[in-house]
């Protein structure tokens, strides 16, 4: 059934969905079994529990106001930048903030260093579906790819608690964080070498064009 489409003229839209399936997979494995690890090392470094609740809020508060704007720059740079620069940029990010983690359990350093969950979180939601939509274009199939990577996301969360398990109980939580660091950086690099550009004008045009799919997010 797919056989057509996979070596028809839409054969590197297909492999580039392919590849971005593969990323985010990987991407959200990471995310998953980080922020349950983040969790559990936050926790335990909130030994005062009058300070809880207020750092707690005040983390969950600061990346939610780094996303926004990372977000919005997104959607009014993209097409001037690039694609797969920020895509690289949301993937780099991973790997950073799990080397982070493993420098201090003070509570108020991790509060820091979620906000670089914002920058990643903020540029992730807003570019990877422009590049899949930028994959589609013109070809009737952005549904099925969404519905490809809405598959890919939740088989990354199905295998962060086994994965998250067999680390912890057999290392340490900073071994922990420097393997999804590791899973991270492999998809930062895969990106790097073997993603296209997907900005309007850099794929061979299939059809009709459309407006600038970042422009579309923008508003």
């Amino acid at each position: 059934m797919i056989r057509p489409y996979w070596f028809s003229d839409d054969r590197w839209a297909a492999r580039g969905l392919l590849l971005g399936v593969v990323l985010l997979t990987l991407g959200m494995v990471y995310l998953t079994v980080l922020l349950n690890q983040w969790n559990n090392a936050f926790y335990s470094a909130l030994q005062d529990k009058n300070m809880g609740t207020s750092l707690m809020s005040a983390c969950i508060v600061a990346a939610q106001v780094v996303m926004v704007p990372f977000a919005m720059l997104v959607g009014a740079r993209a097409d001037r930048w690039g694609h797969k620069r920020f895509f690289l940029a949301a993937l780099l990010i991973l790997p950073i903030r799990g080397a982070l983690y493993t420098l201090s359990d003070n509570p108020f350093w991790l509060v820091g260093v979620q906000l670089l969950d914002g920058v990643g979180a903020g540029i992730f939601g807003a570019i990877f579906p422009v590049i899949v939509a930028d994959l589609m274009r013109n070809t009737g199939r952005f549904n099925v790819a969404q519905g490809a990577v809405i598959t890919a996301q939740s088989i990354g969360a199905a295998l962060s608690t086994t994965l998250a398990g067999i680390v912890v109980v057999g290392a340490s939580y900073s071994a922990a964080f420097i393997t999804l660091g590791a899973v991270a950086a492999i998809g930062a690099i895969v990106c790097l070498v073997a993603l296209p550009e997907t900005r309007r004008g850099t794929l061979r045009p299939k059809g009709k064009t459309a407006p600038p799919t970042s422009a579309i997010a923008a508003k």
